[in-house]
């Protein structure tokens, strides 16, 4: 089984291993000697900083160090965190590389150097997931049977008694649906994805990347993870199973086939479908299948290659109308061109007029008969002739395969024209993005920041309560949205929209953070001082939140407990405390 948690024994790093490397002035040295793994961090002006190795974690290709850190220079951290040293141990290259999801950014301070600090909540996650010992049911390092079979005691009884499917879990008797969230325990890192894009999943999300997919939705749930993979054996880089997996219903073998590849049909379908993006010495497989956008071809279309199979879910969007004749007049002028978007506000008495028709994700076999049976006959981006539903004349266009991003290719260019101060443009580029796809989640917390900021807050909070309906559990909305209250001046609400997002992501410091000044704005000393102590906690390594702290003592005139979280902070960055005390 797999060797996640090797310990110190760390067997896939050589004996004596010693290696280095460099961030402009800040360097990172890695030392084995016999039981003990060192980590020492050497910063200008500074003693070096080096930490023990608690364990080693990983498989073949990379070994990820967890060390722990206790003080710095002599001073207590308010907790001793684990942390996930921002170097790694690659065996190809034989040397240390910078850890996936961290930021390419020069670190200025321990608080960056040092790595990723693990909250309370997630050293759980990552220790029961790694297998470290006694975390699973047999107390084995690793990934060991029990892991996803349960306790085998009440099986070894059930077998001697001669019983021997007792007491054991079979991940083959599940359905596709519970064997994923078998496997997504660990092979999704358990946030709350509110409308999430591929990118978003690829490090640590397969299985959430997985049940996205339309293959998994418009075969009914008829994949999972073990489709494709062995659990009990490492997977290679390219396999036959693969290919047979998506010939199983992408094949004219199937008098009812899905639709056919016109590029190649036969082979090499993960190569397109599910690429691989280089990260150091591994490969992250993108695992939300699909037709990439950027997979432009020049193959002629073919009719015998469309899907003969009914959608089971299908994306929408409707105009509905009174008169037939009116809404002939709309057919014809979405023929010569004519923006649905538009069209839909200006005339649909549907309630989906206000966001452009914008029906969303739809279940074909809940939708009224006419409308499903002609919905169901549209190609990505056609537009239905006029259909009577419910007494209304209708017309409905299903969304391109890619709809989502394209509104996200406009979100960056947004993204990309604030960043250059073009505020007005970046605002139009951003309402083109919403056309396309009006709930999308990153854009309206975009439109809702930026008219914040730009001192609309009456408008601020219109939209970002909008983006709190439709996504009650991302907490970047509930976040948002308590900064568009404080503008709004009103610190009630703004205090319990950041509470909402703490309730949802007990992790998030900016909250944390937010919701102690909202706290001390509103007098409320002793709370605030209460959520920098327990954003402290989750990290201990944050020189903001000590500071933070260290003032709040000080309004509290207890110059004792400031003087020492002072004391911390400046351990921590220096340079940071001492800007902030010229800035006083």
């Amino acid at each position: 089984m797999a060797g996640t948690w090797q310990g110190l024994d760390a067997r896939d790093l050589p004996p004596g291993y010693s290696a280095s490397t460099r961030e402009g002035e800040i360097s990172y040295q890695v030392r084995r000697t016999a039981n003990r793994i060192t980590w020492t961090i050497t910063t200008p002006d500074r003693p070096p900083l080096t930490a023990e190795t608690e364990a080693v974690l990983g498989g073949p290709r990379q070994l990820s160090f967890l060390i722990r850190v206790r003080d710095i220079e002599g001073v207590t951290l308010d907790r001793a965190p684990l942390v996930e040293t921002r170097y790694l141990y690659s065996k190809p290259r034989n040397s240390l590389e910078l850890s996936p999801g961290f930021p390419t950014e020069r670190p200025v301070s321990y608080q960056t150097s040092l790595g990723r600090v693990l909250s309370p909540q997630f050293e759980n996650k990552c220790r029961t997931c790694h297998g470290a010992p006694a975390t699973g049911f047999g107390g084995e390092a690793g990934v060991r049977c029990e892991h996803c079979h349960g306790p085998g005691a009440d099986h070894v009884q059930s077998v001697k008694k001669g019983v021997s499917q007792v007491g054991i879990a079979n991940p083959a008797k599940l359905n596709n649906a519970a064997r994923i969230e078998q496997c997504g325990k660990c092979h999704a890192d358990g946030r709350n994805l509110a409308d999430p894009m591929p990118e978003d999943l690829l490090i640590s999300d397969q299985a959430d990347a997985l049940v996205r997919t339309e293959c998994y939705i418009q075969s009914g749930q008829g994949l999972s993870c073990s489709t494709c993979h062995d659990p009990h054996r490492d997977s290679p880089a390219d396999a036959e199973r693969y290919t047979n997996a998506c010939l199983s219903c992408h094949s004219l073998r199937e008098k009812q086939h899905a639709a056919i590849c016109p590029v190649n049909a036969k082979e090499k379908c993960v190569g397109c479908h599910m690429p691989a993006k280089p990260d150091g010495s591994v490969r992250r497989v993108d695992h939300w299948i699909r037709v990439l956008p950027s997979a432009a071809h020049t193959a002629k279309s073919d009719p015998g290659l469309r899907s003969r199979l009914k959608p089971k879910r299908i994306f929408l969007r409707t105009i509905m109308v009174d008169s037939r004749t009116k809404a002939d007049e709309i057919h014809a002028e979405l023929s010569r061109g004519g923006s649905f978007f538009d069209l839909a506000q200006r005339y649909s008495t549907d309630t989906s007029a206000v966001s452009g028709g914008f029906m969303g994700a739809m279940s074909v076999d809940e939708l009224e008969a006419n409308l499903a049976n002609g919905a169901s006959a549209l190609r990505y981006g056609e537009i239905s002739p006029v259909l009577s539903v419910n007494g209304k004349s209708t017309i409905v266009q299903r969304l391109p395969r890619d709809f989502r991003w394209q509104a996200d290719r406009l979100y960056e260019e947004a993204l990309q024209l604030k960043a250059d101060g073009r505020i007005e443009a970046a605002l139009e580029k951003n309402q083109e993005a919403l056309q396309i796809y009006p709930r999308f989640l990153r854009a309206l917390v975009f439109l809702g920041s930026t008219l914040g900021e730009q001192g609309e807050p009456a408008r601020a909070v219109a939209v970002l309560q909008h983006a709190a309906r439709l996504y009650p559990e991302d907490p970047g909305a509930q976040f948002n949205l308590g900064i568009a209250y404080g503008s709004a001046g009103r610190p009630s609400d703004e205090i319990q929209a950041y509470r909402r997002a703490l309730a949802v992501e007990p992790d998030l410091i900016s909250a944390y953070m937010n919701l102690a000044a909202a706290l001390l704005a509103a007098g409320q000393t002793e709370q605030a001082a209460e959520t920098y102590r327990q954003a402290i906690q989750v990290n201990p390594l944050s020189v903001v939140l000590y500071y933070s702290l260290a003032l709040v003592y000080e309004r509290q005139g207890n110059a004792a407990a400031a003087g020492r979280a002072l004391a911390v902070a400046s351990k921590i960055d220096p340079a940071f405390v001492k800007r902030q005390a010229r800035s006083q």
